[in-house]
Protein backbone atom coordinates (compact mmCIF):
# COMPACT_ATOMS: atom_id res chain seq x y z
CA UNK A 1 0.00 0.00 0.00
CA UNK A 2 1.17 3.52 -0.80
CA UNK A 3 1.70 6.11 1.95
CA UNK A 4 -0.89 8.89 2.25
CA UNK A 5 -0.13 12.08 0.31
CA UNK A 6 -1.78 15.50 0.56
CA UNK A 7 -4.41 16.38 -2.00
CA UNK A 8 -2.53 18.95 -4.10
CA UNK A 9 -2.37 22.40 -2.49
CA UNK A 10 -0.41 24.11 -5.26
CA UNK A 11 -0.15 23.87 -9.03
CA UNK A 12 2.95 22.16 -10.39
CA UNK A 13 5.94 24.45 -9.88
CA UNK A 14 3.95 26.60 -7.43
CA UNK A 15 6.42 27.90 -4.83
CA UNK A 16 4.66 30.51 -2.69
CA UNK A 17 5.00 29.53 0.97
CA UNK A 18 2.28 31.87 2.23
CA UNK A 19 -0.10 30.57 -0.45
CA UNK A 20 0.71 26.99 0.59
CA UNK A 21 -0.16 27.85 4.22
CA UNK A 22 -3.41 29.53 3.09
CA UNK A 23 -4.42 26.53 0.96
CA UNK A 24 -3.57 24.18 3.81
CA UNK A 25 -5.84 26.27 6.05
CA UNK A 26 -8.64 25.93 3.48
CA UNK A 27 -8.31 22.13 3.46
CA UNK A 28 -8.31 22.08 7.27
CA UNK A 29 -11.39 24.29 7.65
CA UNK A 30 -13.57 21.24 8.31
CA UNK A 31 -11.06 19.20 10.35
CA UNK A 32 -12.89 17.53 13.24
CA UNK A 33 -10.57 18.51 16.10
CA UNK A 34 -9.17 21.76 17.47
CA UNK A 35 -5.54 22.08 16.44
CA UNK A 36 -2.60 24.45 16.71
CA UNK A 37 0.22 23.66 14.33
CA UNK A 38 3.50 25.31 13.40
CA UNK A 39 5.33 24.61 10.14
CA UNK A 40 8.87 25.77 9.45
CA UNK A 41 10.15 25.48 5.89
CA UNK A 42 13.96 25.54 5.58
CA UNK A 43 15.65 26.68 2.38
CA UNK A 44 19.42 26.80 2.94
CA UNK A 45 19.85 29.38 5.70
CA UNK A 46 16.38 30.89 5.29
CA UNK A 47 13.51 29.72 7.49
CA UNK A 48 9.85 30.62 6.95
CA UNK A 49 7.44 29.78 9.74
CA UNK A 50 3.67 29.76 9.68
CA UNK A 51 1.06 28.68 12.13
CA UNK A 52 -2.36 27.17 11.64
CA UNK A 53 -5.17 27.28 14.14
CA UNK A 54 -8.22 25.07 13.66
CA UNK A 55 -11.36 25.77 15.67
CA UNK A 56 -15.10 25.21 15.29
CA UNK A 57 -15.28 28.33 13.13
CA UNK A 58 -12.66 27.08 10.64
CA UNK A 59 -8.91 27.35 10.17
CA UNK A 60 -6.73 30.43 10.01
CA UNK A 61 -3.08 31.12 9.31
CA UNK A 62 -1.32 32.74 12.24
CA UNK A 63 1.98 34.60 12.41
CA UNK A 64 4.65 34.18 15.00
CA UNK A 65 5.54 31.25 17.18
CA UNK A 66 3.02 29.80 19.57
CA UNK A 67 4.61 27.93 22.45
CA UNK A 68 1.70 25.51 22.83
CA UNK A 69 1.39 23.80 19.45
CA UNK A 70 -0.21 20.38 19.14
CA UNK A 71 2.01 19.61 16.15
CA UNK A 72 5.28 21.13 14.96
CA UNK A 73 6.87 20.35 11.61
CA UNK A 74 10.27 21.36 10.25
CA UNK A 75 10.77 20.46 6.59
CA UNK A 76 13.26 21.18 3.81
CA UNK A 77 11.84 23.43 1.09
CA UNK A 78 12.16 20.96 -1.80
CA UNK A 79 10.25 18.31 0.12
CA UNK A 80 7.63 20.88 1.23
CA UNK A 81 6.90 21.71 -2.42
CA UNK A 82 6.62 18.01 -3.30
CA UNK A 83 4.29 17.42 -0.33
CA UNK A 84 2.15 20.43 -1.33
CA UNK A 85 1.91 19.18 -4.91
CA UNK A 86 0.82 15.72 -3.74
CA UNK A 87 3.85 13.89 -5.10
CA UNK A 88 5.56 13.06 -1.78
CA UNK A 89 4.06 11.66 1.40
CA UNK A 90 5.06 13.40 4.63
CA UNK A 91 5.88 9.90 5.93
CA UNK A 92 8.36 9.41 3.09
CA UNK A 93 9.89 12.81 3.88
CA UNK A 94 10.36 11.69 7.51
CA UNK A 95 12.06 8.52 6.26
CA UNK A 96 14.43 10.60 4.10
CA UNK A 97 15.34 12.81 7.05
CA UNK A 98 13.83 15.82 5.28
CA UNK A 99 10.94 16.34 7.71
CA UNK A 100 10.94 16.36 11.49
CA UNK A 101 7.78 16.12 13.52
CA UNK A 102 7.00 16.81 17.17
CA UNK A 103 3.66 16.50 18.87
CA UNK A 104 0.65 14.24 19.23
CA UNK A 105 1.17 11.28 16.84
CA UNK A 106 -2.50 10.22 16.90
CA UNK A 107 -3.60 13.73 15.96
CA UNK A 108 -0.96 13.81 13.21
CA UNK A 109 -2.33 10.55 11.76
CA UNK A 110 -5.87 11.97 11.75
CA UNK A 111 -4.56 15.16 10.15
CA UNK A 112 -2.77 13.24 7.38
CA UNK A 113 -5.87 11.09 6.78
CA UNK A 114 -7.93 14.27 6.40
CA UNK A 115 -5.44 16.02 4.09
CA UNK A 116 -5.08 12.91 1.91
CA UNK A 117 -8.82 12.39 1.53
CA UNK A 118 -8.37 9.07 3.38
CA UNK A 119 -6.27 7.70 0.50
CA UNK A 120 -3.13 5.72 1.31
CA UNK A 121 -1.53 4.62 4.55
CA UNK A 122 -1.38 7.43 7.14
CA UNK A 123 -0.32 5.30 10.12
CA UNK A 124 2.70 3.10 9.37
CA UNK A 125 2.18 1.29 12.69
CA UNK A 126 -1.42 0.39 11.94
CA UNK A 127 -1.80 -3.22 13.07
CA UNK A 128 -4.28 -3.99 10.27
CA UNK A 129 -1.64 -3.03 7.71
CA UNK A 130 1.01 -5.19 9.46
CA UNK A 131 3.52 -2.36 9.21
CA UNK A 132 5.01 -2.26 12.73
Amino acid sequence: MEYAKFRPLLAPLGRDIQESFARLAQQLSDFEAPLKMRITVRDCDKRTTGGLKVSKSGCSVTKGADKSNDIEVVVRAEEWWAICQGSLSPLEAVGKGALRFRGDPDLAVRLLEHLSGHQGLADPCNQEANRC
